[in-house]
């Protein structure tokens, strides 16, 4: 196997209690299709050894056909899932509150503007109000004088009247006026800016999940390294403990105490020690078989 940097991968549930050392046991959805031998060599796994809930496995060949086997049904490792999952899921919740701001404020753009027209309204209503009281006032005048109300003097007269109650409430009505715009105008300023402050909010989430990833990429390289030398470790103690297993078994036969093979040997003992047999002798004959055993 090409060594190069290890990744690490998380064992999938449909994976959890099957053996890789028996191929047929495998559900067909991850059916590995290759040599087993290198599929345990590049698992770091026994012949019998069943996946693990929870087990993370180190590959560091993701060219060969068991890295790619690991990669196409296993999910790689992040030390921080977690926290990136919870920021990812925050995006869409940032995107619908700020689209229930901008619902909100273009639902106050009308009610904005019936509010100063009815100002306005209301403006105009007191201007002829008091016009027409000053009017009236200044016509009983007249009439009490015996002016009839046709000549000029009395025009001239309602006009120097009435003129600093139209100033007053034309003063008023572009007062109102300029608010009214200004509130509109900071109202368009809102929603022009929505999009932006949106968009701002959006990148420092995935700002933040990308350091988090950044940051989990070499954490999950340190993990993933001491992942496959334990593995590596685990393996060739398996094939070391397979290797003494299969001497002994050429030396003095079958562990399967049912075959009688290990009565033989002890038979076997002690007819070479026929006659000779004690029980100091006989100690050092079990001595000797379990030595050879561990």
């Amino acid at each position: 196997m090409a060594v190069g940097v290890p990744s690490l991968y998380e064992v999938p549930a449909g994976l959890v209690g099957q053996i890789p050392g028996k191929e047929a046991s495998l559900p067909w959805e991850y059916a590995y299709g290759g040599r087993t031998d290198e599929l345990l060599a590049a698992l770091g796994m026994g012949a019998s050894q069943a996946f693990t809930a929870g087990q993370q496995i180190a590959i560091a060949d993701l060219q060969s056909q068991p890295g790619q086997w690991v990669q196409k049904y296993f999910k790689q490792v992040s030390p921080y899932a977690g926290a990136e999952a919870a920021l990812a899921a925050g995006k869409p919740i940032v995107e619908q509150a700020y689209a229930e701001r901008q619902r909100q404020l273009e639902g106050e753009k009308d009610p904005l503007m019936a509010r100063y027209q009815a100002l306005l309204d209301e403006l105009t209503r007191r201007e002829g109000q008091d016009i027409g009281q000053n009017t009236l006032a200044l016509a009983r005048e007249y009439g009490k004088r015996g002016v009839p109300l046709s000549s000029g003097v009395y025009e001239q007269n309602v006009l120097e009247k009435t003129r600093p109650i139209r100033e007053f409430y034309g003063a008023q009505g572009k007062e109102v006026g300029f608010e009214r715009e200004d509130k509109l105008r900071e109202l368009g300023n809102l929603l022009s800016m929505l999009p932006i402050e949106k968009a701002k909010e959006l990148n420092m989430i995935d700002q933040q999940i990308a350091n988090l990833k950044a940051k989990g990429a070499s954490e999950q390289l340190q993990m993933a390294w001491e992942a496959y030398k334990f593995q590596r470790e685990e393996y060739w103690k398996q094939q070391e403990l397979d290797l003494k297993k299969q001497e002994y078994q050429l030396q003095y036969g079958s562990f399967d105490p049912s075959s009688g093979s290990l009565y033989d040997l002890f038979q076997s003992r002690i007819n070479e020690n026929k006659g000779t047999t004690t029980k100091k002798s006989l100690q050092s004959i079990v001595d000797s078989i379990l030595g050879n055993m561990s």
